[in-house]
């Protein structure tokens, strides 16, 4: 779904006005992954049940930052590239929000789309059977990844995944996923 920059930048906002836990913005490198992950783990005041959800949703959106933003920086720690964008984790009364924004090209935004609108009309079964026939192409094809982070992602949340898309000078792409707080 694409929208105005303002809307865009007026959702943002307003997700912020929930209740902002955790905010950052710059270099998805492991060691950064790595120290938010520690906090989710460790000084997050919920049942330890949902802040492993919030942690295992938050590896998945924060590994796909890394990989696929268009904004890349080299990290001298890791010896590789690393993406550039940023994480949100905020509260309200019933929920827990999870959400990351990061540049990307158009094509891609559109396959994220694309996916997104399928696994957001399966049931749980459905879900893990998609994911198995995903991890069976990655095998067949030899690749690292059965790109079954966002099926994940619904899973542990239980709830459909929500994304849209700006344009300013580039390209970006928001994905947020709510989890009920239980």
């Amino acid at each position: 779904m694409s929208v105005q920059v303002n809307t865009f930048l007026e959702s943002n906002l307003e997700m912020q006005q929930k209740g902002t836990l955790i905010f950052y913005k710059g270099i998805f490198s492991y060691p950064i992954i790595v120290e938010l992950s520690q906090h989710i783990r460790n000084d997050l005041t919920f049942a330890p049940a949902l802040r492993e959800k919030i942690f295992s949703i938050f590896i998945e959106l924060a590994q796909n930052v890394s990989s696929y933003s268009a904004d890349q920086i080299y990290t001298a720690s890791i010896k590789k590239n690393s993406g550039i964008g940023s994480f949100h984790l905020l509260e309200n009364s019933q929920y827990i929000y999870l959400n990351t924004i990061n540049s990307s090209q158009a094509d891609k935004i559109n396959n994220i789309h694309k996916r997104v609108a399928i696994i957001n009309t399966l049931d749980r079964k459905g879900l893990r059977e998609l994911k198995m026939t995903f991890r069976e192409q990655a095998i067949d094809a030899h690749t690292n990844s059965g790109n079954v982070g966002l099926i994940e992602v619904a899973l542990k949340s239980g709830n459909i995944i929500h994304t849209h898309t700006a344009s300013t000078d580039k390209e970006y792409i928001s994905i947020t996923a709510k989890l009920l707080k239980q």
